[in-house]
């Protein structure tokens, strides 16, 4: 018996399909005895201009006009505007 911590979010958690599936490993660790944490991230929505990755896109692409890097703390923060919008 194991502690499992599962994440999904994007494209895994974006249609009933796929929320079907993502179900369906729940359950199966379930089955094998194994205690299980599901973490759900941000809903897929790719080309959105909410989504996270386009979030992340746009600072990127801005960094690189502007010639500088990104620090971590303020990718973190963009990363966190997409998975609370």
């Amino acid at each position: 018996m194991a502690l499992i911590v599962q994440k999904f979010g994007g494209t895994s958690v974006a249609s009933p399909e796929a929320r079907e599936a993502l179900v369906s490993k729940v359950k199966a660790e379930r089955e094998d005895g194994n205690t299980v944490i599901l973490v759900v991230s941000a809903m897929g929505r790719s080309g959105a201009p909410d989504a996270t990755d386009t979030l992340l896109g746009l600072l990127g692409d801005l960094a690189s006009g502007i010639g500088t890097d990104i620090d971590g703390r303020t990718a973190d923060l963009m990363a966190s505007c997409g998975e609370t919008i």
